[in-house]
């Protein structure tokens, strides 16, 4: 994969230099180089046989292909700055499930099927689901490469290198029951909190016109909405055009707790926190109708309380939970962990235990 970083541009340049033999800029026509002397015809050295007409041609050629590769790499490295500049930081809206792994979810623009749903159903079968659909993410980064264009939400999704070293440090040791149980619900918070992303995939090659907003805009529109007038085309300092756009009516007001708010946004809709606890990464605040989980001051997971305050919490066994929730209406099983699920106030109640603990749990209204 080509290097496409200012020090690897350099290192390319320094290399068409050498090949050229142009280690310093020549003199003037008819002037001698300073500090040169005249040599002896007995010690001159022989002609390098590489220093040819057919020699300096090749020498020629592969300069002009490795420019080439230069002109390329800068123009990639343009077109990411501008797309950097027009969609990070803009909110879009899930319109499916996104899985929580760094492997997010793979389009191919302009295929007769774009989503490839075999390989989309598994990755949310192993990784879970870190943004449900019509939940609100922010495009944390935008990534061009040779062949895909990267859209991160809330972070990328779980499993880079930093995830991985993390995960290993926190739980080193963890050996008894109780470690286990904490090491399996932090890493599932954490899935749950690194966001996901969309992989924009071209097996041809990235063409101009794919690096228009609009197109990328497009090329997700079945898949997340977009701020209006956020596919207008960028300009040099990489804003948008949107003169000729009305403005936009202000977003209604939220009045519940969601996934993706801050710790500021959550207090404002909810109020102030009665209790908080920490779990690892996870601080788990409590309100007067609501219990919420937070990573980095950010929701990662929100539930409403049953009437009289009472409420879900992690340490529960199977029989405190089926004393609040009633009878498991449906039970799986992977390994050392058990999900039941049970009617909740109108909706449903997915509850993990491991080894007879719960651990998480996750609540879906009926609606």
């Amino acid at each position: 994969m080509t290097d496409n970083s200012a020090e690897g541009v350099i290192r390319r340049i320094q290399w068409a230099r050498r090949v050229l033999g142009i280690e310093r800029l020549p003199d003037a026509p008819g002037r001698r180089p300073s500090g040169d002397r005249d040599v002896p015809a007995d010690e001159r050295g022989t002609e390098d046989p590489g220093d040819t007409c057919a020699g300096r041609v090749a020498r020629v050629a592969l300069v002009i292909v490795a420019l080439g590769s230069i002109g390329a790499t800068l123009g990639e490295a343009q077109d990411e700055r501008r797309l950097k500049q027009v969609f990070e930081g803009k909110r879009v809206t899930a319109l499916l499930d996104l899985p929580a792994t760094s492997e997010g979810v793979d389009i191919f623009p302009g295929s007769s099927r774009p989503l490839d749903f075999q390989k989309y159903s598994a990755r949310l079968k192993n990784s879970g689901v870190a943004i449900k659909e019509g939940e609100r993410s922010i495009i944390t980064k935008i990534r061009v490469k040779d062949d895909v264009i990267e859209v991160q939400l809330g972070g990328g999704g779980y499993g880079t290198f930093g995830d991985v070293f993390n995960s290993a440090l926190s739980t080193n040791g963890a050996d008894s029951g109780a470690a286990q149980q904490l090491k399996v619900s932090n890493e599932r918070t954490q899935r749950l909190a690194s966001g996901s992303r969309f992989n924009l995939r071209y097996p041809n090659g990235i063409t101009p016109d794919d690096l228009e907003p609009e197109a990328i805009v497009k090329a997700l529109s079945e898949y997340a909405t977009f701020p209006t007038g956020v596919a207008g085309k960028a300009g040099p300092t990489g804003t948008t055009a949107q003169a000729a756009a009305p403005p936009a009516a202000n977003p209604p007001a939220v009045r519940e707790p969601q996934k993706g708010m801050t710790a500021a946004e959550l207090e404002r809709v909810a109020g102030a926190a009665s209790s908080v606890s920490k779990n690892g990464p996870v601080e788990t605040r409590l309100y007067a109708e609501y219990e919420a989980d937070l990573v980095n001051e950010v929701v990662v997971d929100v539930r409403k309380r049953a009437a009289g305050g009472a409420t879900i919490r992690k340490g529960m066994s199977p029989e405190e939970v089926e004393a609040m929730a009633g009878k498991p209406i449906a039970t799986k099983t992977a390994g050392q962990m058990t999900t039941h699920t049970y009617k909740w106030q109108g909706g449903t109640l997915e509850a993990d235990f491991y080894n007879g603990v719960l651990v998480g749990y996750r609540i879906s209204s009926g609606e």
